[in-house]
């Protein structure tokens, strides 16, 4: 919020303050035997007191493994809102190009963002989740707990009432 000038200066903005919040840092794990599923790592039910947008960001950080005997391994992460099925924002990480012969471990790191518009009164329910992204992560017919990918995520929301303008 900014305020007046000096005592005898012009009145400053009227800035509503804007509401936020911080999940806990959650591990989700991708292994050979969750196939093609999506893993959810968790979910945040987020409400606006006014009405506004959120404005969503999702931290990530891990490690994504290449098996041998494959040049790839690609996993999504991604966040969705409620019951979407299109994901309100994703990012495929992982190797793209690696030696076939050889067992590779690559470590895996980012920042995502979306905005989702919310009534006042209302919530929604965000879902960070993780998923294969690439075949070559795992053998075809391929089951077990024989680790793709770990990956650590946290959510970082916070409600604007007022959008800049733009130009």
């Amino acid at each position: 919020m900014v305020g007046p000038m000096g005592p005898l200066g012009p009145p400053g903005l009227d800035a509503p303050d804007s509401a936020y919040l911080l999940t806990n840092l959650r591990s989700g794990l991708l292994q050979f035997g969750d196939q093609d599923n999506v893993v959810q790592v968790f979910e945040q039910r987020v409400g606006a007191p006014v009405d506004g947008v959120l404005v969503v960001r999702a931290h990530f950080s891990g490690s994504v493994t290449k098996r041998a005997g494959a040049t790839r391994c690609l996993v999504r992460v991604q966040v969705r809102q409620d019951q979407e099925a299109v994901p309100l924002f994703a990012q495929n990480v992982g190797v793209l190009e690696g030696p076939a012969a050889e067992r590779l471990q690559l470590s895996v790191s980012g920042t995502l963002a979306g905005t989702v518009a919310l009534a006042g009164g209302t919530s929604t329910l965000l879902r960070f989740e993780l998923q294969r992204a690439d075949p070559d992560c795992a053998p075809t017919g391929a089951g077990g707990a024989e680790q793709i990918a770990q990956i650590f995520g946290q959510l970082d929301v916070q409600l604007f009432q007022t959008p800049l303008p733009t130009l």
